[in-house]
């Protein structure tokens, strides 16, 4: 093995030594290194735009293959029209210049490598130079030729490029030619004659790249062109089989004249003819909409479309854009009468909507009660307003199991409308409706503080009274805690206090001074439960009343009404509970003194228009506006209410407590018995006039909101409801 060994390393040896004969030994140096093969690193390149770069690597080996890292290198490029070479000793930088082909040479020596380099100039942006967007008449062709330029990712430009010009439709016209081929400067033009579309395009394409140009046609006369903007508009998708909805159709004139008389645009439901509306022409690029009553529907879906000018009345520029259409999806409402019950049953998701007409009021509260023995329904009650089976606005229960109980006060001449939501699928279960007396009476809890003279206190309890006994069912009990002076200035603090079901401050205390605000108030606290967002009855409210105006208000014989107006404030007639419910529309405050400030809920309205205001001419119901502060958004507008308590000028010799005020209360989740109003009639509801009534007095108040700075507090649960899930 030791011999083998020795053998093999002088075998090793051989090319370093001479070996003599008889025994004598000459060591000979080796050869000096010599470039002998040169390889560059990769062999080739693609280069995709002009001025793009990569990098070469040449490696040079001697003739025993020994790399060579400080062998002197010379690069040198076959076509410098196509690219240029950059040397760093072996390295080497490759910038494209233009279409071609060539090679890259390292030598070193005699030795030499190459590698191929390939420039493709490939269009990566296809650019409108000029043309877009011209207008002409129909038929006519383009002043400007339609130009593109095509350039590659750097940006250069590329010539040689074959580009197509084509219209996208028949009645865009023609363009010559269709094929053009980029010059020296990138670009390609073509001429565009117009066809007889009022909105026309043609499409451009180079390689995978696509744009369009634009252009409007006009017309000698001009032309109109009505159109339908995107789809019907119904009012709701989802209407009970006894409701009507409203269908809106929005309609735009895209051409450049109008029609010479109105228009019709006809309605049909699930293919039946079902009305046909006149309106009135529209100017060019004006826009208007039509609106028609449908329904009832029977259960399930229906189709409705409406068609613009079906007879062809007039010449327009498009007909494919006369169409428009929408789906409903009815559903089925069961009648029940008060004293009635149903036996129901739904799977889980399939809830059920029951309609009540009560013909007579009475003193009782309207009742719904739904038992079962298994799964889990939820009843949800309102009154003149359709609930949805996931939100109710007056009443909803929502227990564990199917055992729900709602109960609204009294029981109102109109619609009471119920949705049955199975949260989980039940059967067997009963659905009562009656007329009950309350099971949870309303209590209204006063709360002097520094209490004025005996006859003062005897006011405020008499108009505390009087709300008590309109207000018929309470909600849940609550325990309050309040820093002092956070609900109003003079407030005590509130620890643990405990509200069934309405706590009412008053506080005789210092305000602003005489003969400026006679009062503060508003509500401090309301119910709502966060997870549905529903906003429920207040639950505390405050009056401040200025010791420095109220021996005034009482010698003047007005601290009775405003001792009314300001209750009703602190019960949740104010701004801040109206905007929490939607309610406050066009506020004239902070300035905005000409805005048409109104509350629109819905029950307010039909008093309004009930007390002689169907006939109004501005927005219903009418608040102060004016933009002055202390009176615009929180009162009616006294030019229109006249001597009615909540106006801020006190007139006539009584100052009634109407149904339309009442309404107001009853619309922020109060259970009270508009019935009990004071007869009245609006004395000035043929018109908006602002203007101050002669010899009135202000007695102006400030809303607790502007003090604190902030809306109501939420507590997190809602009147009439047991929380659950």
């Amino acid at each position: 093995m030791n011999e083998i060994r020795t053998a093999r390393a002088a075998a090793a040896l051989l090319p370093f030594l001479l070996i003599a004969g008889c025994g004598d030994e000459e060591v000979v140096e080796p050869d000096p290194s010599v470039p002998t093969t040169v390889a560059i690193t990769p062999d080739a390149v693609e280069l995709l735009s002009s001025g793009a770069t990569t990098g070469l690597q040449a490696v040079v080996r001697d003739q025993y293959g020994k790399a060579m890292p400080n062998a002197s290198v010379t690069w040198n490029g076959s076509d410098p029209a196509v690219f240029t070479l950059a040397a760093d000793g072996l390295t080497a930088t490759v910038t494209a210049v233009a279409n071609g082909t060539g090679t890259a040479t390292a030598t070193s020596g005699q030795a030499s490598g190459t590698a191929s380099v390939t420039v493709v100039q490939t269009p990566a942006r296809l650019d409108i130079v000029s043309g877009n967007d011209q207008e002409a008449l129909q038929g006519t062709t383009l002043t400007e030729p339609l130009i593109v330029r095509v350039a590659e990712q750097t940006g250069g430009v590329i010539a040689g490029v074959v580009v197509t010009f084509a219209p996208v439709d028949e009645r865009s016209g023609s363009v010559e030619p269709a094929e053009a081929t980029t010059g020296e400067d990138g670009t390609a033009s073509a001429v565009w004659t117009l066809g007889d579309a009022r909105r026309q395009q043609v499409a451009v394409s180079a390689h995978e790249l696509h744009t369009k140009f634009r252009a409007r046609a006009t017309a000698d006369p001009p032309m109109p062109d009505y159109a339908i903007v995107g789809a019907l508009e119904p009012s709701r998708p989802d209407p009970l089989d006894t409701e009507t909805i409203e269908v809106a159709a929005r309609i735009t004139n895209l051409g450049g004249g109008r029609s010479a008389g109105p228009f019709t645009i006809a309605y049909t439901v699930d293919g039946m003819h079902t009305e046909a509306v006149r309106a009135d022409p529209i100017e060019p690029d004006d826009t208007a909409t039509v609106t028609i009553t449908a329904g009832p529907f029977a259960a399930g879906l229906h189709h409705i479309e409406a068609v613009l000018d079906p007879d062809g009345e007039f010449e327009e520029w498009d007909e494919t854009n006369n169409r428009a259409e929408t789906f409903v999806t009815a559903l089925r409402q069961q009648f029940i009468g008060l004293g009635d019950s149903l036996i129901v049953e739904a799977p889980s998701g399939s809830p059920l909507f029951f309609r009540v007409e009560v013909e007579e009021q009475t003193n009782k509260a309207f009742t719904v009660r739904l038992n079962g023995p298994n799964g889990d329904g939820d009843i949800f009650v309102d009154f003149d307003t359709r609930p949805t089976a996931a939100f109710g606005h007056r009443c909803y229960s929502y227990n564990f199991g199917t055992d729900e109980h709602c109960e609204l006060y009294p029981v109102r001449e109109g619609t009471y409308h119920i949705a049955v939501n199975p949260y989980f699928s039940f059967s067997g279960a009963v659905l009562r409706v009656a007329a009950e007396e309350p099971a949870d009476s309303f209590d209204l809890d006063l709360t002097l503080v520094n209490e004025g003279t005996a006859s003062q206190n005897d006011i405020i309890a008499k108009v505390a009274d009087r709300y008590a006994s309109m207000i018929g069912v309470g909600g849940s009990d609550e325990s309050v805690n309040l820093p002092a002076d956070q609900c109003a200035p003079g407030m005590p603090e509130l620890s643990d206090y405990e509200v069934d079901d309405f706590g009412l401050w008053v506080v005789i205390g210092p305000l602003d001074g005489a003969g400026n605000a006679v009062a503060m108030s508003g509500t401090c606290i309301w119910r709502a439960d966060t997870g549905f967002g529903w906003v429920g009855m207040p639950t505390v409210g405050a009056v401040v009343l200025d010791e420095a105006d109220i021996a005034r208000l009482e010698s003047d014989g007005v601290l009775e009404a405003v001792v009314t107006r300001e209750m009703a404030s602190a019960l949740g007639f104010n701004p801040a509970m109206w905007k929490r419910h939607g309610f406050l529309r066009s506020p004239s405050l902070p300035d905005s003194p000409d805005a048409d400030a109104h509350m629109n809920a819905p029950l307010v309205v039909a008093a309004f228009d009930a007390a002689g205001g169907a006939g109004y001419a501005g927005a219903r119901a009418p608040l102060e506006n004016g933009a002055v502060e202390a009176i615009s958004d929180q009162f009616w507008r006294q030019s229109v209410f006249g001597d009615e308590v909540m106006t801020a000028y006190v007139t006539g010799d009584s100052q009634p407590l109407s149904r339309i005020t009442l309404e107001a209360l009853y619309e922020v989740g109060l259970e009270i018995d508009v019935m009990m109003a004071d007869p009245f009639t609006l004395p000035g509801a043929g018109g908006a006039a602002r203007a101050r009534p002669r010899g009135a007095k202000a007695y102006p108040s400030l809303d607790l909101a502007a003090y604190r700075g902030e809306a109501p507090v939420a507590m997190v649960l809602p009147a009439n409801v047991v929380k659950k899930k």
